[in-house]
């Protein structure tokens, strides 16, 4: 594995994918705060701000111990804040690591999410040369699923526990995705991209 010596900014067609800067700290609140979010990941919502900066100091601390890469997705074009996305969980010995990411309301269903996702997965499989990326979403979290399964995630069936959290219960699944697996659905989707 190669984890990168300095922080690697993305760019997607229309996503800028930054480092989280101090700047930031509203964005974080807003987006840890929101239920409407919080009802699909696993994680208490943030009550106060101070809890945004613990956060960014977290996020930093896990780049420079090679543990994770956190990357704020902004509007190319407008300069707006929309969601995050990182590699968690980097185990550099196998090669392996777990992507999770979240999105303010008001880029849902904007094609977003599929963007920057391809984008860290082309950079994590060719760039760091992982060898496995896996995801744990929650069963009703249907817009993550199918964004996994049309990128080439596969559900590990023999994962499934049962989570209590601040929004309810729910079912964790295990999904996994290999290089090969990535190249041949990326292929497809290029393909079948109107042009």
């Amino acid at each position: 594995m190669n984890f990168p010596t300095s922080f690697p900014t993305l760019h997607t067609p229309r996503i800028l994918l930054r480092s989280f800067n101090d700047g930031d700290n509203d964005f974080i609140f807003d987006l840890r705060k929101s239920d409407r979010i919080a009802q699909h990941i696993i994680r208490p919502l943030m009550t106060h701000q101070s809890a945004a900066n613990t956060m960014l100091e977290n996020i930093h601390s896990g780049f420079s111990q090679q543990r994770s890469i956190s990357w704020v997705g902004e509007i190319r074009q407008t300069g707006e804040v929309m969601g995050s996305c990182g590699l968690m969980n980097i185990n550099q010995a196998d090669s392996t690591a777990e992507i999770g990411g979240e999105m303010l309301v008001s880029g849902w269903g904007k094609g977003y999410a599929l963007e920057a996702v391809v984008t860290i997965l082309n950079y994590a499989f060719n760039v760091l040369n992982l060898v496995e990326i896996e995801a744990k979403v929650l069963s009703s979290n249907r817009s993550a699923i199918a964004l996994m399964t049309r990128i080439g995630f596969l559900r590990d069936s023999a994962f499934e526990q049962l989570i209590h959290h601040e929004l309810g219960n729910g079912i964790l699944h295990r999904y996994t995705l290999l290089p090969n697996n990535f190249s041949q659905h990326l292929s497809t989707m290029q393909k079948n991209q109107p042009e």
